[in-house]
């Protein structure tokens, strides 16, 4: 299962909040006005809550998700540690390095780690 990748879109700095226009015609509104743009703030913040609770519990799936094949991921490198001696991936890769180990030839083109020479 590969990595899964979840859009959050950006906040733009210049944008304005839900009811920023209602609250400055607020002032020079009649009260109904005041209410009616009060509550069309609210349902606009209702509406933009419920969106970022659905972007939270889609993220905290994603969270799981990825949790769970990271442990996959760390149980396959504990068994391939385990079928090449029990050492751990630090022993195995001081195996591969050309200067700790006498038996594997210095690459002649000056690659550190592998190349065609070794």
């Amino acid at each position: 299962m590969g990595p899964r990748r979840v859009a959050v879109p950006q906040a733009n700095s210049t944008a304005r909040m839900p009811g920023q226009d209602a609250e400055s015609s607020r002032h020079a509104a009649s009260p109904s006005e005041r209410a009616a743009n009060r509550e069309d703030e609210n349902s606009q913040l209702t509406d933009l809550v419920m969106n970022l609770e659905e972007k939270i519990s889609s993220l905290e799936t994603e969270i799981t998700v990825l949790n769970s094949e990271l442990e996959e991921c760390r149980q396959v490198v504990q068994e391939m540690a385990s079928a090449f001696g029990g050492g751990g991936i630090a022993d195995m890769r001081r195996e591969m390095e050309p200067d700790v180990n006498p038996d594997r030839p210095t690459p002649t083109c000056g690659e550190q780690r592998s190349c065609c020479c070794s």
